[in-house]
Parts: structure tokens; C-alpha cells; sequence
């Protein structure tokens, strides 16, 4: 139908803490014909930065450690190290897991912010076993074909209007 269900979260990922994504999904898979699953990470994601910067930022917002409970912060958090690594492992976990049936295509890109540029990052293995996901290497990006230019040469025509 060309319809898309987006179920967006932080850092593009599910912590073992946080099995909403996977949950979604599995909602959608229930209710529609769902035969792809993409997902996309994001140049300049919030959640790449490091354990110590993210505690500080959580203590200036009034959240102290202790409200985390005993729960690894990086782990609670979902905090990433690299966009592209972090949809790689979303694309694997979503690829391993028993509730993702195997006729389910699944495709990992990063966008680039600034440009729009999509970076194919990983997909499913086409002959992935329905015990667990592989991931066949990105292939190397083409460069993008140049359109030809659809303005008209030549000396500017003056509009009737």
C-alpha cells in the first residue's frame, strides 16, 4: 500500500531494559502486511556521547544516578559510541530475534543531517537461517549519477504573463 509504520525511539535502538521497539514491531507484523523493516540512525544523534557526560547532563536536569536504580547508565540509556555501529546492532538483534520471521527484509542506513545523504549501513542476509541474523557486508556506495540539467539553454524567453 505504501504506507509506513515509524516507531522512532533514542539512539535508533532497544536496550535489553526497553523492548518497545521490538514489541512494535511484532504489533505491526500482527496487523499489516509488513515485509520490510528499515532502520535509520542519524548523524549528530544526542545519544552518542560518553557515560560521565551523560550523568552530568542528567544530574543539571534534576535526574540523579540514583534514579537509574543499579541498571547500567550506557545500557539504560542506549548511549552509542557510533551511529552507523548503532544501527548495525539494531539490524542484528532485529535480524536474531524469533519474533522477526525471516521473509522480513531488514535495511540499516544512517542519514547524514547536514546533506540528506543516506549511508547504507547493513541488511539481513538474504538466506539468514530462522535461528538467529546475518549480515552481509555493505557493499561499497556508488556515486550518485548526475542528472542532466532540465533548464532550458539559451537566451531567456520572456513570459506572456
Amino acid at each position: 500500500r505504501g504506507d509506513a509504520l515509524v516507531v522512532r525511539n533514542a539512539g535508533a535502538t532497544a536496550t535489553p531494559v526497553d523492548q518497545s521497539v521490538v514489541r512494535s514491531i511484532v504489533g505491526a507484523l500482527m496487523n499489516f502486511e509488513i515485509r520490510e523493516i528499515l532502520v535509520l540512525g542519524h548523524t549528530a544523534c544526542g545519544m552518542k556521547r560518553d557515560t560521565t557526560d551523560a550523568l552530568d547532563r542528567l544530574k543539571r536536569c534534576g535526574v540523579p544516578r540514583e534514579a537509574l536504580g543499579t541498571h547500567d547508565v550506557r545500557e539504560w540509556l542506549g548511549l552509542l559510541t557510533s551511529e552507523s555501529e548503532s544501527v548495525r546492532a539494531m539490524v542484528t538483534k532485529l535480524a536474531a530475534s524469533p519474533l522477526i520471521p525471516a521473509r522480513i527484509a531488514i535495511y540499516g542506513f544512517v542519514i547524514d543531517t547536514q546533506t540528506g545523504k543516506l549511508e547504507f549501513v547493513a541488511q539481513r542476509d538474504e538466506e539468514i537461517s530462522p535461528e538467529g541474523g546475518v549480515l552481509r557486508p555493505a557493499p561499497p556506495l556508488a556515486e550518485p549519477k548526475s542528472a542532466p540539467d532540465p533548464r532550458p539553454r539559451g537566451p531567456r524567453r520572456k513570459s506572456r504573463w
